[in-house]
């Protein structure tokens, strides 16, 4: 459909690309990366905001180093995003591999989950919704700020 409109696909990383690449071998063409694009825009711009994300990501100390990501710039006062503070420690991974279990446990079948599972699912729904708000809120941010031409040079 974005082929034949002449659209633009808009994900926050290349993990959509691959999983589309195998059935859509121009996609591509088709496809932009906003990580890729927002990311530059606050290296480029925003140095010392990309510092100060960087530290309080080495104090959380995790067991796997993480890169400043959506969740976080979403969270700066002056990019002006409501972020729920709800999704403030939310892991979308942990709820997904939770769902998936009992879904192959449980035949499949969302009725057969637990009221846990349930009320997860739901959360990630709101969490999805907040992905995709957000990063389309940052790159108008980005666009508000830059040139067309030399945000998309990237």
């Amino acid at each position: 459909k974005a082929e034949t409109e002449q659209r633009i696909i808009i994900a926050w990383s290349t993990h959509e690309l691959d999983f589309l690449s195998e059935s859509h071998p121009n996609i591509e063409e088709y496809y932009l990366n906003a990580n890729k694009l927002v990311m530059k825009f606050f290296r480029d711009n925003r140095k010392r905001t990309i510092k100060k994300i960087k530290a309080k990501i080495d104090e959380e100390k995790l067991f796997m180093k993480r890169k400043p990501g959506l969740k976080d710039l979403l969270q700066l006062d002056y990019v002006d995003y409501n972020y729920p503070k709800a999704f403030y420690g939310f892991s979308p991974s942990k709820e997904i591999t939770r769902v998936r279990k009992q879904l192959t446990n449980k035949s499949g079948l969302y009725k057969n989950l637990s009221r846990g599972a349930k009320v997860a699912l739901g959360k990630m729904i709101k969490y999805n919704e907040h992905d995709c708000m957000g990063m389309k809120h940052l790159i108008e941010y980005v666009f508000s700020r830059k040139p067309t031409e030399d945000v998309i040079s990237y």
